[in-house]
């Protein structure tokens, strides 16, 4: 895997073989402010893009922003249907041990219209890795 993306609040890990892209929260993520969320959700639209990326996992283990219910809505409209129509397969999150901002993530994907993809939380990367990668 290697490290394609950096910021103060998340790395993007990439290995093209496997079409497999792995985003890592940051515990910094609860000093970001509604634009920030915005940006780093953009961030993850262009690498899913660019690479193709059919398996991505995302692990919210040290994620501490709380995502509104207002922000829940402009995730699902600006991004997870464009992820839908990117071709994208398998989401899989490891689930933050904060319980609000774990509520938060699952809200927003259960409130997503997305079409083309399975979605599932798991408590570890290997059990997380195991399904998205079968």
């Amino acid at each position: 895997m290697k490290i394609i993306y950096e910021s103060n609040y998340q790395t993007f890990n990439l290995n093209e073989e496997k079409s497999y892209l792995m985003a890592i929260w940051s515990e910094k993520s609860e000093k970001m402010v509604n634009e920030d969320f915005k940006n780093e959700m953009y961030a993850e639209l262009e690498y899913v893009e660019k690479y193709q990326v059919k398996n991505y996992l995302i692990d919210t283990l040290n994620f501490r922003f709380i995502i509104t219910p207002t922000l829940q809505e402009w995730t699902d409209q600006h991004i997870n249907t464009k992820l839908d129509k990117l071709g994208l397969q398998k989401l899989a999150y490891i689930v933050s041990e904060d319980f609000v901002s774990q509520l938060s993530i699952k809200q927003t994907m259960n409130e997503s219209k997305k079409e083309n993809y399975a979605t599932r939380f798991f408590a570890s990367r290997e059990e997380a890795e195991a399904w998205l990668l079968d």
